[in-house]
């Protein structure tokens, strides 16, 4: 699946949900990088590099939550970065992304655990 592909998620999750009834569990694992100080990353990198770091994994829990609250449980497994918790000098865009998906998780975690899913559990890459 291309994550960045708005019909291929959709489609994904509905498949998943036609076959088996249900989303138990969804991992967000992708990232990548440019590493290169600010100025020699184009506007275009940019772009794509918030799109996998951080649009298309919002994205999916997006698509996928109407599964899990339909059954009020579900896990959101996010697999991230350090560069989501400190800027790193030659990777700038890549920082500002996983910061990105930091926040939004931990807004997204507090929401869960007040009402039915089972959580976002966080595993760092480093």
């Amino acid at each position: 699946m291309d994550i960045t592909n708005r019909e291929q998620r959709k489609n994904v999750v509905d498949e998943i949900v036609d076959r088996f009834g249900c989303i138990d569990v969804l991992i967000n694992n992708a990232g990548f990088t440019y590493r290169a100080v600010m100025e020699h990353v184009t506007e275009t990198e940019k772009l794509k590099q918030m799109e996998i770091n951080f649009r298309a994994p919002m994205e999916l829990i997006r698509v996928t939550l109407p599964a899990m609250r339909k059954k009020s449980k579900g896990l959101i497994i996010k697999i991230s970065s350090v560069g989501g918790m400190m800027a790193l000098p030659t990777m700038s865009i890549y920082s500002a992304s996983k910061f990105a998906l930091e926040g939004a998780n931990e807004a997204l975690y507090l929401v869960f655990t007040l009402d039915f899913l089972d959580g976002i559990f966080s595993k760092f890459n480093f």
